[in-house]
Order: structure tokens, then C-alpha cells, then sequence
């Protein structure tokens, strides 16, 4: 592998929840991910990271937690590359990399993977916004017509059926005047700032947990230095909410330190 990776987080969603609203041939589907808690972070990855084209048109479906992840998550999205859990305040990037020697040993046969040690390489970056408000709403938005079957041992009494999935997470009232909404469309996660008129811009802020270091690219892109590599993210967009619908906003984000990024409108 090489020693620097250049990675970005919309691959990790290329096919994330494609199963979602099916039930597994066997009975069994085993698709969600382990607690995101700072312990521990799960190695159960949906097998096959590739996808025919086509299947990029599929909206990201965000899951509902009610007991397949550790209660902190509210929602989560999982794909070939690793999984995100959108928690009370903070949204935790669990991100792999396949080493490119293949292990001999064989697959599990449920999730045809192998747990070799050494085949995957992983880091989890944890984003968290200081200042906001720490009772924030986290709510699923425009709901899906498929649910999830999660059934996992012999228990029935265990298994969770008919989760709901949505096409759309946000966090209402992040900071005072504007919301967070999480979306996406062919793979990509996009991140929206919704501004009302009692809400200030400069108020944003993005703390990253788990990187080396940040910085801002000329093109306004957020490179994180990790010690998988190099993940490089959009900067979230921003809007304002007026009494005709809303405006996209032209916001410069800024290198607050080396793991904070704030924001400001950019000049005329």
C-alpha cells in the first residue's frame, strides 16, 4: 500500500444501505454496525465493495437505530468502506482500507470477509461542533418506503424488524437560527447548514477528533491528515431561509486551528 492514500468520504457511501427495505434470502441480514463508542469500532463491513454503475442512483438511506448500535447513535449509514453514526452531537466517520495482499484464509460466510489480521487498515474520525446546543433534535426527514430486518442469532426476541429509513437526517437548532441537514444523492453525503435570519454564520464551527491535522485547499475543500492517509471532504454548504424559499448561500470556511474549522461569508 502505499504511504500516503488519497481517499474521500463520499467513497465509503457509494453503496451504502442498498439492501434496505429487503429481507435477506437467508433470513439474516447483517448490516449494521457495531457501538460507535471511543472503544471500540466495528470490523463487520457489508461484503464486495464494488457495484455496478447503475446502482449509483440509489439515495442514501439513513437507518434508524432502535437497538442494532449502541443507543448514543440515532441513526447511521453503512457502506463497503466503513460506516457513520450520527449521535447526539457528534457524527463519527469510521473509515477502512483494504491492504492489497490478499489473505489466504477463508471468508466468513455471512458477510464474506475475512477477519485476518492486518488485511484492513481503519480510522475513525469523530466531528463534533463546539458551542452548539448539547439538546439538539436529531430527526429522520423524508422517510423511505423500505424498512430494515436486522436478525442476527437464534433469539427472535432479539431481532429488530421493520426499521424505518429516511432520505435525510437533521439536527434542528444546532446553533441558534440555523439547522444541519444530512442528504444525498448518487453515493454522495451532503451537508446543508440551513441559516434563518436570527442566525449568525461565524457561529459554525467543525471540531475534528481522530486527525493529525487540517487544512483548507484553494478550491475550499477540507483535507484531513489521518493516519490511514489523506481524506479529502467537501465543504458543507450553506443556505438562507427567506419568506420565498431559500438562497444558496457563498460562504468561505476557515482554519481555525489544526482541527477546527469555522466559517464566514465571503466578500462581494
Amino acid at each position: 500500500m502505499a504511504a500516503r492514500l488519497s481517499l474521500t468520504l463520499m467513497f465509503i457511501l457509494s453503496v451504502v444501505c442498498l439492501g434496505c427495505g429487503r429481507h435477506h434470502p437467508d433470513g439474516d441480514q447483517t448490516t449494521q454496525a457495531q457501538p460507535p463508542g471511543n472503544e471500540d469500532v466495528t470490523r463487520e463491513l457489508i461484503a464486495g465493495s464494488k457495484a455496478p454503475q447503475r446502482l449509483g442512483a440509489f439515495p442514501l438511506s439513513f437507518v434508524e437505530n432502535k437497538g442494532q448500535a449502541d443507543p448514543a447513535a440515532k441513526f447511521l449509514l453503512r457502506g463497503p468502506r466503513g460506516s457513520i453514526f450520527f449521535t447526539q452531537n457528534e457524527v463519527v466517520f469510521e473509515i477502512f482500507e483494504t491492504d492489497s495482499a490478499k489473505s489466504k484464509e477463508p471468508a466468513d460466510t455471512a458477510t464474506g470477509i475475512t477477519e485476518r489480521s492486518g488485511v484492513r487498515k481503519g480510522v475513525v474520525v469523530r466531528v463534533s461542533f463546539p458551542g452548539a446546543n448539547p439538546t439538539v433534535a436529531v430527526e429522520g426527514t423524508d422517510g423511505l418506503p423500505g424498512t430494515v430486518n436486522i436478525m442476527r442469532g437464534n433469539d427472535p426476541t432479539a431481532w429488530q424488524t421493520n426499521v424505518r429509513t429516511y432520505a435525510s437526517v437533521v439536527y434542528r437548532g444546532l446553533y441558534p437560527g440555523i439547522d444541519l441537514r444530512f442528504s444525498g444523492e448518487h453515493g454522495t453525503l451532503t451537508r446543508t447548514f440551513s441559516v434563518r435570519t436570527d442566525g449568525t454564520v461565524e457561529n459554525v464551527r467543525m471540531k475534528y477528533d481522530g486527525i493529525e491535522a487540517l487544512e483548507i485547499t484553494p478550491d475550499g475543500d477540507i483535507r484531513l491528515k489521518t493516519a490511514l492517509g489523506t481524506i479529502r471532504e467537501k465543504s458543507p454548504a450553506f443556505e438562507r431561509q427567506t419568506e420565498s424559499g431559500t438562497v444558496p448561500m457563498t460562504i468561505t470556511p476557515l482554519a481555525r486551528d489544526r482541527h477546527e474549522v469555522g466559517f464566514t461569508i465571503a466578500s462581494p
